[in-house]
């Protein structure tokens, strides 16, 4: 049996309760891993470094630097 990679994904909002449903919500597909949450535009920047996801599911309207 082939194993498929899983989707690696970044979330940014600002609001911890958003970006804290949406990965609960994704971490329950078998196709896809959270590797990270972020709560600014400054720690999503890093966070996409270290972590190089797949797709960045990101808020357009957050202080200071924005989506």
């Amino acid at each position: 049996m082939k194993m498929m990679k899983k989707t690696r994904i970044l979330i940014v909002d600002d609001h911890k309760l958003v970006h804290h449903s949406i990965g609960q919500s994704l971490k329950m597909e078998k196709n896809l891993q959270v590797d990270a949450e972020a709560d600014t535009g400054i720690s999503a920047v890093a966070l996409a470094a270290k972590h190089r996801p797949d797709i960045i599911i990101m808020d357009i309207s957050m202080p200071g630097m924005n989506g």
